[in-house]
């Protein structure tokens, strides 16, 4: 029989490998919508550097905005903590959003 050490590894583990899998499930959300992204880091997305005081805020985006692989695509997938969120480079595209297509973009 286990005894309860065992049970106690054997719960643990599968939690953690759970949640492994939740994780990279999230993380790997523009991968699977074909969508040009920035690659986040697990569980703080691409907010890693504002968490830890290395950057503003401003400059996390800057970054973002102006990265390399996706400096020529019209918008970019990041993540903030575990949800998608989208930055939309395009001018037109921006004033598409906020003006003809407002109604559905109501809340941003």
């Amino acid at each position: 029989m286990f005894g309860l050490t065992e049970i106690l590894i054997c719960f643990t583990l599968s939690i953690l490998i759970g949640l492994y899998g939740y994780i990279r499930h999230i993380n790997s959300y523009w991968k699977r919508n074909k969508i040009p992204y920035v690659p986040a880091k697990p569980i703080a997305g691409n907010l890693l550097d504002v968490l830890l005081f290395r950057k503003c805020v401003a400059e996390t985006f800057s970054d973002i905005y102006n990265d390399r692989a996706t400096a020529d695509k019209p918008f970019v997938g990041i993540h903030f903590f575990h949800k998608p969120a989208l930055v939309i480079k395009d001018p037109e595209l921006i004033k598409k959003v906020l003006v003809k297509d407002f109604g559905s973009f109501n809340d941003r």
